[in-house]
């Protein structure tokens, strides 16, 4: 028999508690946790359980509980209440309590999980009718947190989509015109951190290192690391395999990225970091590693906008790249117009040598150009020089290059062909003491040859190790020829 009747009146101010569970909006467990807790305390249940379900085709689970229940029992008992799509009462006494009661919780699909009291002391008709309205007040809270957290996160979603495309937009403007894929690596890196919020990044660039990575550009990360990776390189870590195979990861502090903790300093919990593969039509030339906040994993979402970015900066290098060939090409060519221009018909040496070395050092950013005139490298004048005195040469004096011992003049010389040196101190066909009295440390020797005559040699150098485009020495050997036909 029931302790005492159950109060109609007391019924409905517990309702409404329960219709408040979601303002504020709360989540599911909370909802489940206090729901379950005032409906037990109102009918004086033993224990009791909410089974829920995460869609309509997957099993029911005990979300929470509160007393004593047993597993198997809440779960038939919930079984039970599921296929009917009623209230169900067990192993009820005649004239008293049963011993445990399913309440369906009715969702927009139909039923989404059961509500299971264990011998509940109060259940009397006013009480059956409180529980059945406050299984459906539950449900009720439980869809309306989920309509909430749904508008939330789409309100989260809109929003960073928005801060996204602001990043696409941005970048697609201050990227223009800087002079350098560092400086634009550097600025899309900066937008990138700024805009999301973030405060660690590093790019590391493979264009010109021979297949190797090396720092590019990075933002708040140890002035330590910065220099160890500039001196000595960044090592085997996991951007090399991102830069060999073009696919994006990203890594916890843990084996996958050991040196983390190096890197990116957090209070506390995991730190992790996308990599992402730097990816143009001729192959993957680098990766940029963005840091997340302690404790945060990125979404697939946000794994895909950063990859986003990284195509975004690739199409900025190459457009940038693209226009500034386009310039140097129109000089290129005005300049050998105006050097053609400038010989004339003229058969005035030092008027010819003059404009040749003068066009040469400006249009390759040269330090100095020497021009020697001759087929037999042990016999020929030098005999013109733009650019600082060079050591143990005198224009308009006869050189002996081959007893200078001079490997690469005197290679050009004799195979007729350009030979281009980025490194002299490293490189075996240089002479590296000459090159060091020399003060050349990088240069192009193109043979003058016209009408297949074989004239001298124009050579172009710079006082620090460099790279020498194709299109560099296209214009070297344009200008050699301008030089040799004059």
């Amino acid at each position: 028999m029931p302790k005492a009747e159950f109060d109609p009146l007391r019924g409905v101010t517990l309702l409404g508690d329960l219709a408040q569970l979601t303002a504020p909006s709360a989540g599911r467990e909370e909802i489940c946790d206090q729901g379950l807790a005032l409906i037990t305390r109102a009918l004086e249940a033993g224990g009791g359980a909410v089974l829920l379900r995460a869609d309509p085709q997957s099993p029911q689970k005990i979300s929470c509980r509160c007393g004593k229940v047993v597993d198997e029992e809440v779960a038939a008992a919930a079984r039970s209440c599921a296929a009917s799509g009623e209230m169900v009462e067990e192993a009820k006494v005649p004239g008293g309590t049963p011993a445990r009661v399913g309440l369906p919780l009715p969702g927009e699909m139909g039923i989404v999980g059961v509500l299971v009291l264990d011998h509940p002391a109060m259940w009397d008709p006013a009480a059956r009718v409180f529980a059945l309205s406050a299984a459906r007040t539950l449900g009720s809270a439980l869809r309306a947190s989920r309509i909430l957290g749904e508008t939330h996160l789409q309100g989260e979603l809109l929003a960073r989509r928005n801060v996204e495309l602001e990043v696409l937009r941005e970048m697609a403007g201050s990227l223009q015109g800087l002079p350098t894929a560092e400086a634009m690596l550097q600025a899309a890196l900066d937008l990138v951190l700024e805009k999301l919020g973030l405060e660690a990044g590093w790019v590391l660039w493979g264009e010109s290192g021979g297949g190797e990575l090396e720092l590019a550009a990075s933002r708040g990360v140890p002035e330590s690391f910065v220099s160890k990776a500039r001196s000595a390189g960044i090592g085997e870590c996991l951007c090399q395999d991102v830069f060999r195979t073009g696919r994006l990861r990203f890594a916890r502090n843990t084996t996958d990225c050991p040196r983390i903790r190096e890197l990116v300093e957090g209070p506390g919990g995991l730190v992790t970091h996308a990599c992402i593969p730097l990816k143009f039509e001729r192959g993957t030339l680098g990766v940029m590693n963005i840091a997340n906040r302690p404790g945060r994993v990125f979404s697939p979402q946000e794994l895909q906008f950063l990859e986003t970015v990284g195509n975004q900066v690739c199409l900025a290098v190459d457009k940038s790249r693209t226009a500034q060939a386009e310039t140097r090409r129109n000089a290129e060519a005005r300049a050998l117009s105006s050097l053609a221009t400038a010989i004339g018909g003229s058969l005035d040496e030092k008027r010819v040598l003059s404009a040749v070395g003068d066009y040469t050092r400006e249009l390759l950013g040269a330090e100095c150009c020497l021009v020697f005139l001759g087929d037999d490298p042990s016999s020929l004048k030098f005999a013109y020089l733009a650019g600082a005195p060079v050591e143990g040469l005198e224009v308009g004096h006869m050189v002996d290059l081959a007893a200078l011992g001079s490997k690469a003049f005197t290679g050009a010389l004799r195979q007729r062909r350009a030979l281009v040196i980025p490194n002299t101190l490293e490189d075996p066909r240089a002479n590296a003491d000459l090159a060091r009295r020399w003060k050349i440390a990088s240069t192009i020797i193109v043979p003058l040859i016209a009408h297949d005559r074989l004239g001298g040699l124009l050579v172009a150098a710079r006082d620090e190790p460099s790279p020498w485009s194709e299109g560099e020495v296209q214009l070297t050997n344009a200008l050699a020829g301008q030089a040799a036909v004059a």
